[in-house]
């Protein structure tokens, strides 16, 4: 681009300048770069899609008004999108951060969760809790594999968290590697 292009686009953006807030300035026209001038047709460069809409809307008319006082002529502008002087990065496959899962089956927080004193040897059992002792047993020690789901419903302070707590613990004792 010629030199007189240049000191005209200059002039262009300190007329702006004087004219918007600062802020707005530094935001939206100090980007902009001059990329052509040929007969009263101007294009102008735009960091990306979002500056060159918003630029556009907001500030072609004053960038028109303020290229036609500074060159005397009427000027045709467009925007386009570009970084000049600036080389395009090569896209860079991101980085497999992923760390190797260890091969041991056994998961070292399973039941940690599991208070350590409710288990099948301390739970007392009485006439009103045998049944549900008997099936919570049975569950744990997955006998015929036709069950695994229990529901306890009883009256506060019955045993319904011990026994599903030594269900818990029994698994896990029988079989390290499941998930309780």
């Amino acid at each position: 681009m010629p030199k007189p292009m240049e000191a005209v686009w200059k002039k262009v953006k300190s007329a702006i300048k004087k004219r918007i807030p600062t802020h707005s300035f530094e935001m939206w026209i100090q980007p902009l770069d001059l990329e052509k001038s040929e007969n009263g047709h101007w294009i102008v460069s735009c960091p990306n899609f979002f500056s060159k809409k918003r630029v556009s809307d907001l500030y072609g008319n004053l960038i028109s008004a303020e290229l036609s006082t500074a060159t005397g002529n009427s000027c045709n502008l467009t925007f386009v999108v570009g970084a000049k002087g600036k080389p395009e990065r090569p896209k860079e496959p991101m980085p497999n951060h992923q760390l190797p899962l260890p091969n041991d089956l056994i998961r070292p927080h399973s039941g940690r969760f599991l208070r350590r004193d409710f288990t099948f040897d301390q739970f007392v059992v009485g006439a009103s809790n045998d049944f549900a002792y008997s099936a919570s047993l049975s569950l744990a020690s997955r006998k015929e594999h036709q069950q695994n789901a229990l529901f306890l419903l009883s009256k506060t302070g019955m045993g319904k968290s011990h026994l599903s707590q030594a269900i818990g613990h029994h698994v896990l004792s029988e079989y390290p590697g499941d998930r309780v």
